[in-house]
């Protein structure tokens, strides 16, 4: 039997291509940690998203795949042994999971040349974690 194929999801989509990304990670324990890189975002299939983060591990770069699964305004992101779910309104993906005995909040905003991906982390109540990606295309 032929495998039919489908096209990619809509946010699969707008994330192929490639960004320069300016990451801010704070944390109240640390310095505000700062980081800017290109990133090399690659349709895997219609669901999962291949990122590469280019020298971003001392000089080294970090490839990992993101699943995200699409269902009317319905999403699942998921990468690894982790998993959130949400919602898609407009341009805006809002997404809720928990690791062990965290809570993590994520808003993805689909901005035509830029991206917006922000990360909370929550542990007994409290914000521990805040992590904001601002992305540029750099292009398709």
């Amino acid at each position: 039997m032929k495998k039919v194929r489908s096209e990619p999801n809509e946010i699969i989509r707008f994330l192929e291509g490639i960004w320069i990304t300016r990451d801010f990670t704070i944390n109240p324990d640390r310095e505000v940690k700062i980081t800017e890189y290109k990133e090399v975002m690659k349709v895997k299939d219609s669901e999962t998203i291949t990122i590469t983060a280019l020298g971003i591990d001392k000089g080294k770069d970090v490839t990992r795949d993101m699943t995200i699964r699409k269902d009317g305004h319905n999403v699942i992101l998921s990468q690894r042994g982790f998993s959130a779910k949400g919602t898609k309104r407009g341009n805006l993906v809002s997404l809720r999971g928990t690791y062990k005995n965290q809570v993590f909040d994520f808003r993805l905003y689909l901005m035509k040349d830029k991206y917006i991906y922000q990360r909370d982390v929550w542990e007994n109540n409290r914000v521990i974690e805040v992590q904001m990606s601002y992305l540029q295309r750099s292009r398709k």
